[in-house]
Formats: structure tokens, sequence, C-alpha cells
């Protein structure tokens, strides 16, 4: 009943302790290759599980890209003349040093030339000698490595990442070296509350506290730092013949890993051991391959970029107003897309009764169900599969969670252009957290009213327009905001209407039917979901 990262680590080790048994080498890469031909044979429709994928993306990346890596810096940074390796290091000054920095051990070259009988000196950087010197060298090298690390990974899982969960975390990468070291003091902590709690109980209450602080502190800020919008943003994800981009993105990865296994940075030039005709095939040989991996660097760069900004718009056919209805369990939310591209979302869907995460007033819960909002997996789902990044327009009907629930995490994933109000209910608790979050982003809140016509959109014709048919203006804001003062919008785009109703009731629909307000139109949108309460006959 294991989840595929647990079997890929359990057949990867079970691989080493076998090698070690028959007293052979295991290389990371070939052990993954293991597992994955393990748990696909066990089980094929796994190669289709997000759980399986990127397991094998960080695994892989860590096996075919990491540990080479780190290597052959080592080996650059620990070069001195053997008789296996008499010439330096082949490459880039800037590696060279960088490699020094971390690897170089000016005390121990020191000692060995006391008693060598041959000694020398070797040119390296100023200030690899300087980090030696002083002991920092260790410091330096588990930072430096620890953000190597973190760094590739998220590369290397970034497409996974936009593609399942819609997002890029910059800050990953630091906040992956920060909670790493954490959990390694947790580990401690809690081996020292368990030791203390076998002598005396009463002891082990110290650790665990400072496990409990280390905890929270550590969520909290990650929290706090994801909350970012430059460090941690939402965005769609690639479809159709857009899955090209990953294509290249893998691809000029995989070229990457290829050239770093080939690339001896301690072999001899090839005109001290080829000769002359040979040699210079060799260097035609040795250009070609730079040439090809400066156009993989390149081309990863270039559709990083594309997977981080996603620069293409969504698809407008010419002269369609387009109008989705979600499927959002019991609850309403409906998009707007209008012909010059300006996007209106009615309503957002949620769940009744759900809490959201730190609305004024409300305890938090001992225990939280760990099952995704309706707002992040159907309504933000549909919208990110609209290739949309900006939502022009949220208008919610009214404060109850099976409508404005879903805003809250539409207003975290997406850029909002305003949201109009009809009525600010400041006692409830659901808009409150709601218009606390709006506020937080700095975004625009206009108030409209019965009988206001909105012009929707830019420069069309003909216009798309939305009026404002419900609820009648009260003099005081209302403590909540209930079904009867739901609002209702007329929407006319040419000869083609929309009646849009949120959840009010008979004692509204009767209101509407003698108020001489114009109500015949082609779409309907029924109210309060169908209820026995709501669509009287003289209405409809």
């Amino acid at each position: 009943g294991g989840q595929p990262p647990v079997w890929r680590a359990t057949v990867m080790v079970t691989a080493f302790l076998l090698a070690s048994l028959l007293f052979r080498q295991a290389p990371a890469a070939n052990s993954l290759g293991i597992a994955a031909l393990v748990l696909l044979v066990v089980n094929p429709r796994q190669l289709f599980s997000p759980s399986f994928q990127l397991s094998f993306a960080a695994a892989g990346s860590l096996a075919l890209l990491v540990a080479p890596l780190i290597a052959r810096l080592h080996a650059i940074g620990t070069w001195r003349p053997t008789p296996e390796h008499p010439y330096p290091p082949q490459g880039p000054e800037t590696i060279r040093r960088w490699a020094e920095c971390l690897f170089w051990d000016e005390r121990t070259f020191q000692r060995e030339q006391k008693t060598s009988p041959i000694r020398f000196r070797l040119e390296k950087a100023s200030l690899a000698r300087t980090l030696n010197r002083f002991r920092l060298q260790p410091l330096v090298r588990a930072l430096a490595l620890s953000l190597l690390v973190s760094s590739v990974v998220q590369l290397a899982m970034l497409p996974l990442m936009i593609e399942y969960f819609h997002r890029v975390a910059l800050i990953g990468i630091v906040l992956n070296v920060i909670v790493g070291a954490t959990i390694a003091l947790l580990g401690v902590v809690a081996v020292s509350a368990l030791a203390l709690s076998l002598w005396k109980a009463h002891l082990a209450a110290y650790p665990a506290a400072l496990g409990r602080w280390l905890t929270d502190a550590t969520v909290a800020s990650s929290e706090l730092a994801l909350r970012s919008p430059t460090l941690s943003f939402r965005i769609p994800d690639y479809s159709g013949a857009g899955v090209f981009v990953y294509i290249a993105y893998w691809a000029a990865v995989l070229y990457l890993a290829h050239r770093l296994h080939a690339w001896r940075p301690l072999d001899p030039p090839a005109a001290h051991t080829w000769p002359p005709l040979i040699a210079r095939r060799r260097e035609r040989i040795q250009r070609a391959r730079r040439w090809a991996l400066g156009v993989a660097l390149v081309l990863l760069a270039l559709n990083l970029g594309l997977l981080i900004t996603h620069p293409f718009p969504p698809p407008r056919p010419k002269g369609w107003l387009r109008l989705h209805f979600l499927d959002v369990g019991h609850g309403d939310a409906a998009l707007l897309e209008l012909p010059d591209g300006t996007t209106m979302l009615v309503d957002a869907g949620g769940e009744i009764g759900a809490t959201p995460a730190g609305m004024p007033g409300e305890e938090e819960p001992e225990f939280i169900e760990d099952r995704p909002p309706i707002g992040e997996v159907v309504t933000s789902n549909f919208l990110w599969s609209r290739r949309l990044k900006r939502i022009d327009f949220l208008v919610p009907t009214h404060a109850h969670a099976d409508h404005l629930r879903g805003f809250l995490d539409v207003v975290r994933n997406f850029d909002i252009g305003c949201v109009l109000l009809v009525r600010r209910p400041w006692h409830d608790p659901l808009f409150a957290a709601f218009l606390q979050e709006v506020r937080r982003r700095r975004i625009p809140v206009v108030e409209i009213r019965q009988g206001d016509r909105l012009r929707l959109g830019r420069t069309m014709t003909p216009q798309v327009t939305a009026t404002v048919l419900w609820p009648p203006p009260s003099d005081r804001q209302p403590e909540t905001w209930e079904n009867e003062d739901s609002l209702v919008l007329r929407i006319q785009y040419g000869d083609v209407t929309i009646l849009l109703t949120g959840d009010i009731e008979r004692a509204a629909e009767e209101a509407l039917t003698v108020s001489g307000w114009e109500l015949q139109s082609d779409v309907l949108k029924v109210p309060h979901h169908g209820s026995r309460t709501s669509s009287s006959e003289a209405f409809l």
C-alpha cells in the first residue's frame, strides 16, 4: 500500500545493498532505473501518476545532474599534479575558481609539501586560500552545495509543478535549504526528548517545547514567504501544441545531463596525446559539441522563460461572448468571457460551513480536513485551463459560503482587476475574510447599486452591458448578506441577453416581476440552484 516514492526508495536501497553483497558498484542512476522498471512492471499505470513522476524527477535530477556535477567540481577543486592527471583541469576559469573555493585544502597541501621530495607552488584562487585559512570552507561548501542541489531539483521539477500545481516558487530554492537544516535540527531535538523521557519525563518537556517552536516557526515563515506574489505565483499550464514547450525543456535538460557525464575535466588536451591529424579532428568535434551545448543552454533559458511567464494570451474567437457555468457541487460559479478578452467571474463556489484559514473572529480548528477547497481544484483549475492569469471583475452575488468561499482562492491565485460589491455585510466572518484578502492585495473595490448599467470590455461593437436589477438600495449596511439580497445582473450583447439571478427567492422574484425592469432573456440561470423556494411560475 506504499506510495511510489516509498517503493522507489525501497528498491533503490535494496539494489545498493545487493550490489555491496556481490562486491559490485551501484551507481545511483542504475539503481533509479531498476526502481522505475520494477514499479512499472508491477503497475504500468503508475507512469501517469503525479506522485511517480515527481518522485523520479527529483531523484533523477540528483542522480543524473547533481551527483556527477559535484564529483567533477571536487576533482577540479582538489587537483594537484599526479602521474594520472599531470595537466591542469580543462574548463572555464570561473568554474575552476569556484570549485577551488569549495574544495581546495591549502593547509593539507602545505603539510604534504614539507615531506615531499619535490616541492612546487600551485596558483589557486585567493578566496579559496582565505576561506581555508579561517576555516570557513566547510560552512561555505555546505551552503553552496545545498543551494546547488535545491536549484537543480527545482529546475528539473518545474514543468511538473506547473502542470499539476500551477505554481512557480522561486523562493523554494532558499526555503528547501532552510527547512532541510531545520528538520535535521528537529531530529536532534526529538532524539534528545526521547532520551530524557526515559530518565526524567519532566525534563523531556523542554526539548519538546523547542521542537514545537521550531516546527511552528518553520511553517509560519514558509507560509509568509510563499505569500509574496513575486517569489511564489500561480500560472496556467500548457496544453495542445503548447506541450512542445515541456518537450523542448526536457530535451535541453537531458542533453545537458549527457554532456555533463561526458565531461572529463582532468583529461589531457588532445594536442598532447594524439597525432596532429586526429587532434585536429577531435578539436573540430569539441567545437561542434561546445556549439551544441550553447544551443542547449539557450533553449533551456528560452523555455524556462516561457514556462515562468506563460506569455501567450488565451484564445479569443472573434465576435464570440462565452459564458461558462462551472460544476462546483452545491454552489454557483460562472465565467463570462467577452470578445475582447475581458473576463468577469460571478461567484466562485465553495463548501458550505468551510472555515477559511485566517478568518477573523474564528478560532483555528484543532484538526483541519486535508481536502483541497472547491476554489482551488475546480474554479481556479478551470480558469487556468482557459489560459487565464487575470480576472477583470469579481462579482459575488451574496455572502453564503457556496458562492463566496471560492473567491478566497481565486484572489490568491490570479491578478484581479476589481471587485464589484452591492452589499458590505461587515459582521459576516466569511465576507470579512474575503474583504481582508482583497485589501491585502490592494485590489480596487467598486460599489454598485440597483439601476447601474455597467459597460464591460474596452472597444467592442456591439457593447456588452450589465444592468443591476437587484437588490434595492439600503439605508444601512446589513449585518449579513442573505439570499433575498442576491445580486441580479442582466447581461446584454447585441440581441443576446443573459439573466444571472444568484439565490433570490420568491419574494425577490415577485418584486422583480412588478418592478418594471426588463426580465425577458435568452439565457436564465435558475435562482437558488433550482430549489423549491425559487423559480416561481410568475417569474418564469
